[in-house]
């Protein structure tokens, strides 16, 4: 699919991807296609599936990560709250961060 989107849009200036999974592909088509790694900025969510090591050497410029413990920590304790009739709120933020080159150890 990325190949197609780089024909068809050549001064293409961002790929976004919503979730980790489709990134390495793209990774792999920007390559292939021999477009410099600073001429395209590429951000995915999750970091996961080679996001990290794509980060890492420059193929991705940054991913958003979600924290999963935290998920399952807050949504368990809104759960409870809400089994024993206490007031729970209607969106729970569990926090995203923003992984770049610069803090990709803090995340591995």
């Amino acid at each position: 699919m990325t190949e197609d989107i780089l024909t068809a849009n050549p001064d293409l200036k961002a790929i976004y991807s919503a979730c980790g999974p489709p990134i390495p592909g793209a990774v792999k088509s920007i390559s292939n296609s021999g477009i410099a790694n600073d001429n395209l900025i590429v951000v995915g969510f999750d970091a996961c599936c080679g996001e990290i090591e794509a980060i890492k050497s420059g193929a991705e410029d940054a991913s958003v990560a979600q924290f999963p413990a935290k998920m399952g920590e807050l949504g368990i304790d809104t759960v409870v709250k809400a089994i024993r009739g206490e007031p729970v709120e209607a969106n729970v933020d569990t926090g995203a961060g923003l992984v770049t080159l610069q803090n990709v150890k803090d995340f591995e």
